[in-house]
């Protein structure tokens, strides 16, 4: 080994992982994109929306709701601390709760960016109608309350 080994060592290591930190990053962003990315249709988000209040996912839950619901509860950890009291007093559970999304229609009262979406929630047997409103906000669908 001559006297310049050593150096060229190094900097090929530096390099290597400079690569490879830039690759993690990389796949990071697109993991973290893929996860949290809005659903893609008024159903999709009503059905995401519903499930994770059913999972007691509360986080995910604020994630899909609109502005003016997010304003009505306050700030994330209002809300979040809101639901969890909510749901440790009543004893919500998802045991067995299937939720599934029928039609999607225009919703006139609210605006051209709002849809009405038909959502079942069934266990045993039973079933419960509902009707959402989902918005599109920014380009992406949002729960805004139920009728």
């Amino acid at each position: 080994m001559g006297p310049t080994a050593g150096p060229r060592y190094s900097h090929v290591l530096a390099l290597c992982a400079a690569v490879l930190l830039v690759a993690a990053a990389v796949a990071g962003v697109v993991v973290h994109q893929t996860v949290t990315a809005n659903p893609g249709t008024p159903q999709e988000t009503a059905e995401a929306f519903m499930s994770a209040g059913l999972r007691q996912d509360w986080r995910a839950s604020w994630e899909l709701l609109c502005g003016p619901e997010r304003l009505d509860h306050g700030s994330v950890d209002r809300y979040l601390l809101v639901k969890g009291a909510t749901a440790a007093m009543v004893g919500m559970s998802d045991e067995r709760v299937t939720v599934s999304a029928g039609d999607a229609r225009p919703h006139p009262d609210a605006g051209p960016e709002a849809h009405l979406v038909e959502v079942r929630l069934a266990r045993a047997g039973e079933t419960h109608d509902l009707q959402l409103v989902v918005v599109e906000e920014d380009g992406d669908w949002r729960a805004c309350g139920q009728l």
